[in-house]
């Protein structure tokens, strides 16, 4: 009676240790499936930080760009400015001179006129 006391106490501790054991395997098996979250969590957190950094330098060089586009077109109108300015001044010379040209002419044409008068 007391052997098979002891067979059952023994299966007994048997059966708890390998409760134990279990427990602790499952308890394992959690952290770890934890830590690979958090892992997992904080890669893709890294992830986001790189893509948002990504994004802020694209946005930046985007803004440098239409930044010079519109310098360029300030510089491309103030020259077409520039030129047409030119262009007017060298017109009205121009018509300057052929007013004078038109008047020395007349000027000479009266007095051939005047000199054939007198003879």
């Amino acid at each position: 009676m007391q052997k098979q006391m002891q067979k059952q106490k023994a299966k007994q501790a048997a059966k708890q240790s390998n409760a134990n054991a279990n427990a602790n395997a499952n308890a394992n098996a959690n952290a770890n499936a934890t830590n690979a979250n958090a892992n997992a969590n904080a890669n893709a957190n890294a992830n986001a930080n790189a893509n948002a950094n990504a994004n802020a330098n694209a946005n930046a060089n985007a803004n440098a760009n239409a930044k010079a586009k519109a310098k360029a077109k300030a510089k491309a109108n103030a020259n077409a400015k520039a030129k047409a300015k030119a262009k007017a001044k060298a017109k009205a010379k121009a018509k300057a001179k052929a007013k004078a040209k038109a008047k020395a002419k007349a000027k000479a044409k009266a007095k051939a006129n005047a000199n054939n008068k007198a003879i």
